[in-house]
């Protein structure tokens, strides 16, 4: 992975984390949040692609199973 998608990565977070003007102004936060989604899906697709098939495709069964999971829990809960 090349050192500038991690400077711009980097960016992104510092300025929705750290800038309220970023962070609360329409236009703005919907570019760097679509621009957070992108850079982040690029790097999860790279470190995907070096394992196996199966081994993702187990991942993510599990993790499904498990937010299900944390899903249903509250709907069956009782509340008082």
């Amino acid at each position: 992975m090349p050192a500038e998608n991690n400077g711009v990565l980097a960016a992104l977070i510092v300025g929705l984390t750290c800038s309220q003007s970023l962070r609360f102004r329409t236009p703005y936060n919907y570019i760097m949040l679509f621009g957070f989604t992108a850079f982040l899906s690029f790097f999860v697709a790279v470190i995907v692609s070096r394992y196996d098939t199966l081994t993702v495709l187990i991942a993510v069964g599990i993790v499904s199973v498990m937010v299900g999971r944390c899903r249903l829990k509250p709907v069956f809960a009782s509340t008082e």
